[in-house]
């Protein structure tokens, strides 16, 4: 048994991808991590968003870990990569820096564990990563400029104008576009179901004076806990 497989693991989470601070409690010492870990999640951020792709329930994510250079050639470096107490052996090895895996549908908390070694020195690293919710937002799709991605439209808007175009962009579902085939979308108006409309792009008319509500749920067809729902009141003066 090694001696991390004795140990308790404290991590002090810190969401939205800074790198966990942790200490590593064994039997007679105190191991503080070394090795630095950043993770990457597989899931979908509108073009121009400067913030990070969060991880979703049930998504996919890549860590990374970077030894302190003291341990010599990275690639040299034997890797043992564990999540949640389990060894993955398969995962591990010479050279492998990176650990991909997918989440829970359950929404837990993963923790992840890498051991670097070479020879009899060795370091090693703790990371938690939390699974969010995705959202999504509405933006609109004017006719000569196109989507106006700098500006998310706010939850009630009022126009001079006969009709608007809204387009619609997830943010952090396990999908490549907005209008990617694993994405479901759901729109109603006022309570009634539009049965054409089928993806993120939707034109809202009224030829007098009325208010109408945009509601609009949508679902990840293969990761069932991945969904989000949204509304805008559009009033037409």
């Amino acid at each position: 048994m090694t001696t991390l497989q004795k140990t308790a693991i404290l991590v002090f989470l810190f969401l939205f991808g800074a790198v966990a601070n942790a200490q590593i409690n064994v039997t007679t010492e105190i191991i503080r991590p070394t090795v630095e870990m950043i993770w990457e999640a597989h899931s979908y951020i509108p073009p121009f968003y400067k913030g990070k792709a969060l991880y979703p329930i049930g998504g996919e994510v890549t860590v990374l870990a970077l030894p302190p250079a003291s341990l010599g050639n990275p690639n040299a470096l034997t890797y043992t990569w564990k999540r949640d107490g389990q060894v993955q052996g398969s995962l591990s090895g010479v050279g492998k820096s990176s650990f991909s895996f997918s989440g829970s549908q359950f929404g837990d908390i993963p923790l992840v564990v890498v051991e670097v070694s070479s020879g009899n020195a060795r370091a090693v690293g703790a990371l938690q990563i939390q699974q969010i919710n995705p959202v999504i937002r509405f933006y609109e799709n004017k006719p000569l400029e196109g989507v106006a991605l700098e500006h998310a439209l706010p939850q009630t808007l009022t126009t001079t104008k006969k009709d608007i175009a809204l387009e619609v962009y997830p943010y952090f579902f396990s999908a490549n576009t907005n209008n990617d085939s694993s994405l479901a979308y759901s729109w109603s108006a006022n309570g009634k179901k539009i049965l054409d409309a089928k993806g993120p792009s939707i034109v809202v008319q009224s030829d007098e004076p009325r208010s109408i509500i945009m509601l609009l749920s949508m679902n990840h067809v293969a990761q069932i806990l991945q969904r989000a729902s949204t509304s805008i009141l559009v009033t037409f003066e």
